[in-house]
């Protein structure tokens, strides 16, 4: 039995940030919630899926809003299969399961306690098709895929 003094470890304020990229993921979870201004938001969970940062998770956001429906039509035209020249009712089903390229960067901000952290952020345009060339481009420093 391991014997560990805890007191010794110091507590885990805050994830690493991958490093900026293109990432291979696959959207693993969406939770439905609303914003602030009660306009229907879905919480995005994708999860690496190849590469050194495989395993790894990367977070957005889409909001049902006039002003964010264009980032949503991209987002669906992207993650795949949705056709966005028609009037559908979505679902998260449609769209958990999919894979796609994620380009992030990284941001900073300020915890609830005004401590500055760092945090990953999917780029407003960071969408591209898995398919193909954009699957194969998929890579971020310490990978040895060429772009």
């Amino acid at each position: 039995m391991p014997q560990i003094d805890f007191s010794k470890i110091p507590d885990m304020e805050d994830y690493t940030p991958l490093p900026p990229g293109k990432y291979l993921a696959r959207l693993d979870e969406i939770e439905e919630t609303k914003t602030k201004d009660e306009a229907e938001m879905w919480k995005l969970k994708f999860v690496v899926v190849s590469g050194a940062a495989e395993g790894r998770k990367i977070f957005d956001q889409m909001v049902f809003s006039e002003k964010a429906f264009k980032r949503v039509k991209l987002i669906c035209s992207r993650l795949g299969g949705i056709n966005t020249d028609a009037n559908i009712n979505l679902t998260p089903d449609m769209l958990k399961g999919q894979s796609v390229v994620l380009e992030v960067v990284i941001e900073s901000y300020a915890d609830e306690n005004g401590v500055e952290k760092k945090r990953n952020k999917v780029t407003f345009a960071g969408y591209e098709k898995a398919d193909g060339a954009g699957a194969a481009a998929a890579s971020a420093p310490g990978d040895d895929i060429p772009f």
